[in-house]
C-alpha cells in the first residue's frame, strides 16, 4: 500500500470518529485508512470497518474514498462476496475522472488487460499518459514498457527511455533497472547523437540514485 497514515492518539481518533458520525468525508477517509493500516493500539487493523468508511466518503464523491474503495473491491478486502473487478473498475474511474492520478493508472491497468471492463488498449494509454503528466511513477513506467515493446503505440526508444528515467527519478525500482539494462545499454550509438536534449535532464535526475548511469549515458556525459 501507499505511505501509512499518522499514529493518531486517542483526542485524534475521538475526533475522527465523531467527524465520520457527522458525515465528514474527510474523517471517514481518515478513520479508513487507518483502519486499513490498524497501525496503532486505538485502530486494530480492520478491513470491513476501513471498507465502511470509504464507502461512506466515496457515496459523497471523494476521489480518494473511491480510489480506495476500489482496492478493496479489487482484492476483496473487506467487501462481501470476494473480489469484484467490475466494481472495482468502475470506482477507478469516477476517481480518474477526478483528476486522481493512481486511479487513472488502475483504470488504465483495467482497460488494458480487460479486467471488469472491456479490452482497450489506447484508452489504457489515455489514462496511462493523463497519470503520468500527473508524475505517477507507475504510469511513467507503464509508459515507458508500452514504447519500448511497442504495445499500443509505435515502438520509440527514445520515448521510451523518457518515461522509465522520469520513473527510476523517483526510485521506481523497474524503471531503474531498465534504464541500466542490457536492452538500453543496446540502443545505437546514433540516437543517443539524435537525440541529446531528451537524456540530458534523465542523467542529472537518476546520478545520486543510479550507478549504472554512467554506463548507460556515457555517449552523452557532457549534457550533465
Amino acid at each position: 500500500m501507499a505511505t501509512p497514515p499518522p499514529k493518531y492518539n486517542a483526542a485524534q481518533v475521538k475526533d475522527l470518529s465523531a467527524g465520520a458520525a457527522a458525515g465528514d468525508a474527510e474523517s471517514q477517509l481518515k478513520l479508513g485508512l487507518a483502519h486499513a493500516w490498524g497501525n496503532t493500539r486505538l485502530v486494530r487493523q480492520d478491513w470491513a470497518a476501513a471498507a465502511a468508511h470509504f464507502s461512506e466518503a466515496a457515496a459523497q464523491g471523494h476521489a480518494e474514498a473511491r480510489y480506495w474503495l476500489a482496492m478493496c473491491h479489487r482484492e476483496g478486502l473487506g467487501v462481501p462476496g470476494g473480489g469484484d473487478a467490475v466494481e472495482a473498475a468502475k470506482l477507478y474511474g469516477l476517481a480518474a475522472g477526478q483528476g486522481h492520478p493512481g486511479a487513472q493508472y488502475e483504470i488504465g491497468q483495467h482497460l488494458f488487460r480487460g479486467d471488469g471492463v472491456k479490452k482497450n488498449v489506447q484508452k489504457a494509454l489515455e489514462w496511462y499518459r493523463k497519470a503520468a503528466a500527473q508524475g505517477d511513477a507507475e504510469a511513467q513506467f507503464r509508459m515507458g514498457e508500452c514504447h519500448y515493446k511497442g504495445a499500443g503505440v509505435a515502438r520509440d526508444l527514445v520515448m521510451a527511455v523518457q518515461f522509465y528515467g522520469a520513473a527510476a527519478a523517483q526510485e521506481h525500482e523497474d524503471a531503474m533497472y531498465n534504464m541500466v539494462g542490457p536492452s538500453i545499454r543496446g540502443l545505437h550509438s546514433s540516437t543517443f547523437r539524435l537525440n541529446v536534449s531528451a537524456f540530458c535532464g534523465i542523467g542529472g535526475a537518476l546520478r545520486g540514485c543510479l550507478g549504472g548511469v554512467q554506463e548507460v549515458l556515457g555517449g552523452i556525459r557532457g549534457c550533465y
